[in-house]
């Protein structure tokens, strides 16, 4: 992936030009239980949609909703609908094409995940200036059911995904041009 940075302020601005390979690589398909979920996050055709928090996220346990707005084909800000709260979060495929993990059996049923769930996957980033110093949690992605309007951040056992880091650098997975 190439990638060229910007300036950015509060939030993210001009984050990307984008290499023309990387459109067709965003829409790659992500395999999960025989089904294949788009990652192009569809679901963000309109600008914000709520979620119920069904498990809380550590260290933020008194979030119970959050409004998860879009804020380019690869980031979305997550924000709790009762504070000033908030995270950024990025779709995890844009920078690792191959991340997979198993959906525990206790999310799922948290979930209310089912065979025609329309599910969408991101990571939380703690923004860094430069941005290639961003770092990316992927050991506890957040996983967002929109067809039951619930979502939970699953946090992962590095056991089983050993090649998974809470805190790895966007520097690792894109160039500059």
């Amino acid at each position: 992936i190439w990638l060229k940075f910007g300036d950015y302020s509060n939030i993210l601005v001009n984050l990307c030009v984008i290499r023309k390979n990387f459109i067709n690589y965003a829409q790659t398909l992500w395999i999960w239980n025989k089904k294949c979920y788009n990652t192009t996050n569809p679901i963000f055709k309109e600008s914000k949609v709520k979620f119920s928090v069904k498990n809380p996220i550590p260290g933020f346990e008194n979030i119970k909703e959050v409004e998860i707005t879009k804020i380019d084909d690869f980031f979305v800000k997550m924000q709790d609908v009762d504070s000033q709260t908030s995270f950024t979060m990025i779709n995890p495929y844009a920078l690792r094409p191959e991340y997979e993990f198993d959906i525990p059996t206790p999310y799922k049923n948290l979930l209310e995940i089912t065979d025609e769930s329309q599910l969408e996957l991101y990571t939380i980033v703690a923004l860094s200036s430069p941005i290639e110093e961003s770092t990316v949690n992927f050991l506890a992605p957040v996983l967002c059911n929109t067809t039951s309007g619930t979502l939970a951040q699953i946090v992962l056992d590095n056991r089983y995904y050993p090649n998974f880091g809470q805190a790895e650098k966007i520097s690792n997975y894109v160039q500059k041009q």
